[in-house]
């Protein structure tokens, strides 16, 4: 299967998407995965996105369930478990400070890298 390239101007694009459609994050409510009482209509955008963006991807099989996870990246507070979900957790915030999604406020105010020793730099 085909993987997304997610480069910057990709993920900046998606958080730009989202915000149009469903404000930015801190309007979402109680819940950090969902816009609040519209999970539904979000999940189908999500699907409805990534249907648009396959050609562009290069990936046929691109799914909404993609898009979410990059996006929950982009505010995870959880316990990061390798270096490749700490660049995505990185790489992804930045895009959404950019797109406006995301505010400087709401980012965690730290993160936690559980690190492993096969995980080190080379």
């Amino acid at each position: 299967m085909p993987r997304t390239k997610w480069n910057h101007e990709l993920r900046k694009f998606v958080f730009g998407r989202i915000r149009e459609r469903f404000g930015p994050w801190s309007s979402w409510g109680t819940t950090t995965n969902y816009p609040q009482d519209r999970q539904q209509e979000y999940l189908d955008f999500l699907q409805a996105l990534a249907v648009e963006l396959r050609a562009p991807t290069g990936n046929p099989d691109l799914a909404g369930t993609a898009i979410d996870q990059q996006v929950k990246f982009a505010f995870s507070n959880a316990t990061l478990t390798n270096k490749s979900n700490f660049r995505s957790m990185v790489l992804n915030a930045a895009a959404a400070l950019e797109a406006k999604f995301l505010t400087y406020r709401d980012l965690p105010g730290e993160a936690d890298l559980n690190r492993r020793d096969d995980d080190e730099e080379d």
